[in-house]
């Protein structure tokens, strides 16, 4: 019923449920935002472009970092010939799991449509002994669009 390190049922634990839908169309020569959605505990922040033509996503977790049972989803849709850099403003840390949590689960999925370019530069991940997590991510580019990715390398 209770863990060793806690008084408290673990079924009872708040966990971390978050969106981050962000869009952006190409319009007039910029880039621009296109019905954007923060949900929970995802935020994104869209500092001054500093590349003419480019949106600057910057994602952000302000409850720290990821423990088991946390459900995160971030689609990003880059429009016909707009160009967006989407980085992360902090390392990720997923902690410690409760005995018989979830695993928690992230999915980001960038659509990459006709002319259009994306960067993907997420800042490094760090893995607390016995974390658990599920993590996706899905790229849809069309035939003739541009994407650059960095994958987290995990370090303990």
């Amino acid at each position: 019923m209770y863990d060793g390190a806690s008084r408290f049922d673990t079924a009872a634990h708040q966990r971390a449920v978050g969106e981050l839908r962000v869009a952006v169309k190409y319009r007039d020569g910029l880039t621009v935002l296109d019905n954007p959605r923060q949900m929970g505990c995802l935020k994104a922040r869209f500092p001054r472009a500093i590349a003419s033509g480019w949106m600057d996503v910057t994602t952000l977790k302000p409850s720290g970092g990821i423990a088991g049972g946390d459900l995160l989803d971030s689609p990003f849709a880059i429009g016909p010939g707009a160009r967006a850099t989407i980085a992360a403003q902090a390392a990720e840390r997923f902690y410690r799991a409760l005995p018989g949590s979830a695993p928690s689960r992230i999915q980001t999925r960038v659509a990459v449509a006709q002319g259009a370019a994306a960067e993907w530069l997420p800042q490094e991940t760090t893995l607390f002994n016995d974390s658990l997590a599920d993590r996706r991510l899905e790229v849809d580019l069309a035939p003739d669009a541009w994407f650059l990715g960095v994958d987290r390398k995990p370090s303990r």
